[in-house]
């Protein structure tokens, strides 16, 4: 399709249908060897398509007429109608340079917002496992799925041998409870959407029973106050056993309330404010 092109026009928009979801072009250019250089694709390894349109339009003409419309999904990879997959492309970062240097920065502010929010994501992920209890990082093999992330649903002699492992490190359930609680709370900060690896620590929790919990904060420090705060705004609790939050009394629901205010998230306070009027 390149060897007929002769220009080729850049859209900032999708493509559907085979047609760019946008009648303006951002710019027009006749390099179109180069442009075919920068689209250099792999062999996709499985069939796969981006769930979006796509956010760049490249229309191929030869005399001005169509003779193809590529799509590009992210800077990750390009789609053409009647193409049975995506393909993804061997490196999107020249390409995202090139159309910045023509006018149409949008790609590669993309790429690098994508670029900085993996790595703040790696390094939040190194930071939660970093805190994890000893007892629990033994296992971190075992519970890791195709994801690379902990499995939610532990099998019954999984969070044995894991409650096992704590009460072994803590000698005490209360201080097992306690260290959870203080992992849990270290998380990235909301309480909804976060990391699905954050998740482990929940399961745990709720293993090990929201008496315990209840007792923990009785004895505990800040750190575990946080952690339990989080536990009791819970979505899985507040669906399986909203009534545990009648464990807490006046104080401890106060302290709980002003641990969600210190986060500074909303949603944090008005997911255990709720919880709590349950109760």
């Amino acid at each position: 399709m390149f060897a007929s092109a002769t220009n080729a026009r850049i859209f900032f928009a999708g493509v559907a249908d085979g047609e760019p979801t946008s009648d303006e072009a951002r710019f027009e250019s006749d390099h179109v060897g180069e442009l075919q250089s920068l689209l250099e694709i792999e062999e996709p390894q499985s069939g796969f398509h981006c769930m979006c349109l796509g956010s760049v339009a490249v229309e191929l003409l030869a005399d001005g007429a169509r003779v193809a419309v590529i799509g590009l999904h992210h800077g990750e990879s390009i789609r053409l109608d009647g193409w049975p997959s995506d393909a993804p492309l061997v490196d999107g970062r020249p390409l995202a340079n090139w159309l910045a240097a023509h006018g149409l920065p949008e790609l590669l502010e993309e790429m690098n917002d994508t670029a900085k929010r993996r790595t703040q994501g790696a390094m939040a992920r190194e930071r939660w496992q970093a805190a994890m209890p000893s007892g629990i990082a033994v296992h971190l093999d075992a519970l890791a799925d195709f994801t690379g992330g902990p499995r939610h649903g532990l099998k019954p002699d999984e969070l044995q041998t894991i409650v096992g492992a704590l009460l072994a490190e803590y000698q005490t359930p209360v201080a097992a409870c306690s260290a959870l609680l203080r992992w849990f709370g270290a998380g990235e900060g909301p309480w909804s959407g976060y990391p699905s690896y954050e998740g482990l620590a929940e399961v745990l929790l709720l293993h090990m029973r929201s008496e315990l919990v209840a007792a923990s904060l009785e004895f505990g420090d800040d750190d575990v106050a946080l952690g339990a705060a989080r536990y009791f705004a819970g979505w899985t609790l507040s669906q399986t056993r909203p009534e545990d939050v009648g464990l807490l009394n006046d104080e401890a629901r106060e302290r709980l309330l002003e641990c969600a205010r210190r986060t500074g998230i909303d949603d944090n306070l008005q997911r255990l404010s709720f919880a709590l009027e349950r109760g």
